[in-house]
C-alpha cells in the first residue's frame, strides 16, 4: 500500500525525517508491547498513559510506521486542499517531489505541479477523485483496481450516480463524518476576528492655521432661496 496522513501533518514529516523516525519507532515499541501484554504488569495510570500515547502517535503516524526514508520512498504526494495543507505543499517543494494537488477557489494552482481543481469541501467528490488517483497507483503495480470509473458507463452519469456505486453506505458516512471533523477543527483553530477600535473613527480635529489658529469650518450653501426680509418687501 502507499502511506498516507490523515490526520495534522506534523512539521518536519519529510524534511526532518529522523526526528519523525524516533517517534515512529516508539510507536511501533508500544504497539508491540500492547499486542503482547495489553500493558499487563503495569500501574493503572502508567498503563493509561501508555495507551493514550499509542492512540495519539496512531492517529498522526500510522499511515507512515513503514516508511524508512523519507525522500527515496516517495515518487509523488497527493495532498487534499493545498491551502489547509501548506506544510505538505512547502515539504514537497522543499525536496523536488512532484505533488498532485486537489485546490478549491481560495488555492495557488501554481503551488503544486499537478493541480486538480475541485469543491475540496465536498466527501464524495473528494472520495471520487481520490479513489481513481489511488486506482491509478495500484494499476502501475500491476493490482487490481477498485474504485476506477467504469468503461462502459453512460456518459450522462453524474456524481449522484457514480459515487454510491464505488462506495458503501457506511464507508460514506465515515468520509462525510471525517471531513466535517476536519472543518470544525479548522474553524476551532483559525484566528478570531480582531476588533475595530471606537477611535479609529472618531471625528478628527481641525488643521492647524498658519497664523497659529484653527482653521474655520466651511459651512454648506444653501440651495433654497431665502425669503425676503420686510424692508426689502414691495410696497404695496
Amino acid at each position: 500500500g502507499s502511506f498516507y496522513v490523515n490526520n495534522r501533518w506534523l512539521g518536519g514529516t519529510l524534511t526532518n525525517f529522523p526526528t519523525i523516525r524516533k517517534r515512529i519507532d516508539l510507536l511501533n515499541q508500544l504497539l508491540d508491547q500492547y499486542e503482547q501484554t495489553k500493558f499487563e504488569g503495569l500501574s493503572k495510570k502508567d498503563a493509561i498513559v501508555k495507551t493514550k500515547l499509542m492512540e495519539k502517535l496512531n492517529s498522526l503516524l500510522g499511515g507512515v510506521k513503514e516508511m524508512r526514508r523519507s525522500t527515496s520512498d516517495l515518487k509523488a504526494i497527493v495532498i487534499v486542499d493545498t491551502n489547509y495543507e501548506h506544510n505538505a505543499v512547502h515539504e514537497a517543494k522543499l525536496l523536488h517531489i512532484p505533488s498532485f494537488g486537489l485546490v478549491d477557489t481560495n488555492c495557488d494552482p501554481r503551488s503544486v505541479t499537478y493541480p486538480i481543481p475541485m469543491n475540496v469541501d465536498g466527501p464524495e467528490a473528494v472520495a471520487l477523485v481520490v479513489g481513481l488517483l489511488a486506482d491509478a497507483i495500484v494499476a502501475g503495480k500491476g493490482g487490481v483496481v477498485e474504485h476506477a470509473y467504469a468503461a462502459g458507463s453512460d456518459d450522462k452519469s453524474t456524481m449522484k450516480d457514480i459515487v454510491p456505486a464505488q462506495f458503501s453506505p457506511d464507508e460514506l458516512r465515515i468520509i462525510r463524518a471525517k471531513i466535517r471533523e476536519d472543518i470544525f477543527a479548522a474553524k476551532r483553530n483559525g484566528k478570531k476576528h480582531r476588533k475595530v477600535s471606537k477611535k479609529k473613527f472618531a471625528r478628527r480635529p481641525s488643521a492647524p492655521h498658519k497664523d497659529g489658529g484653527e482653521s474655520e469650518v466651511k459651512k454648506p450653501v444653501a440651495t433654497a432661496a431665502a425669503a425676503p426680509s420686510a424692508s426689502e418687501a414691495p410696497a404695496a
